[in-house]
């Protein structure tokens, strides 16, 4: 999504190679996709087709929810983690999908007082959910 002419767009674009061409995505449930926002996080899974996103602005200011699209089906779920705690909300965070691991790896990013976190965090894909685990330095 992104902040067009005053108001949040919640579309999400996927790009054909073979056609050289963008579309815009519809969706199975669309009474169920992640409120509008931009400057989230965001990481492809390429081994099971689905995206994660975390965090952004939204009109409500920062937020700190997780989001997974599954490409295959085209639905998204909200994920809430099986344990506490979460990252707190942020924007710019960057995520990465590590394959060897299987996880999402949350790093950094900017808080409402505009904190630069300095934090990572994993994220383990369950089923019904998952799980955010904050990774602690071994300094």
């Amino acid at each position: 999504g992104q902040y067009i002419s005053g108001r949040y767009n919640p579309g999400i674009w996927s790009y054909n190679y073979q056609e050289n061409s963008w579309k815009e995505e519809t969706y199975a449930n669309a009474k169920l996709i992640p409120p509008a926002r931009y400057w989230q996080g965001a990481s492809l899974n390429s081994s099971n087709s689905t995206l994660l996103i975390f965090g952004g602005q939204s009109g409500m200011g920062f937020i700190g929810d997780t989001w997974i699209y599954d490409i295959l089906s085209s639905t998204w779920k909200n994920i809430e983690s099986k344990q506490l705690p979460e990252p707190p909300p942020r924007v710019n965070g960057a995520v990465a999908y590590d394959p060897k691991e299987d996880v999402f790896v949350l790093f950094g990013g900017l808080g409402d007082d505009m904190t630069d976190f300095k934090d990572t965090w994993i994220f383990k894909e369950g089923a019904g959910g998952g799980v955010w685990s904050a990774v602690t330095s071994k300094e």
